[in-house]
């Protein structure tokens, strides 16, 4: 694969990671708050 193609697909692999840690963190903080 030409680094031309990389680069887009590296951007979109991160970002989805960046949302999945997001929202896991989101989830996380909107239990603690509700069970205390």
């Amino acid at each position: 694969m030409s680094d031309s193609l990389k680069k887009p697909f590296w951007n979109l692999y991160k970002l989805m990671g960046d949302l999945l840690y997001l929202t896991v963190t989101l989830n996380f903080a909107a239990i603690i708050v509700f069970y205390e």
